[in-house]
């Protein structure tokens, strides 16, 4: 299995939309604009693993 699949699996995404992201030939850039990322990844999530706001990173 591949990376991506696992770390989207870890994330909450199901098997199917895992399968089909970790699959894609599209780039990462193109696959960050996706439903499934947005859904998964949130503001809280980042919180919850301590990474920091990228507009925070900016505004300083």
């Amino acid at each position: 299995m591949s990376t991506k699949y696992r770390q989207l699996k870890a994330r909450g995404a199901s098997h199917r939309e895992a399968m089909t992201y970790a699959n894609s030939r599209k780039s990462y850039w193109r696959i960050s604009e996706s439903k499934l990322l947005h859904r998964i990844f949130t503001k809280e999530k980042f919180k919850q693993w301590k990474l920091k706001d990228f507009n925070e990173i900016l505004e300083k």
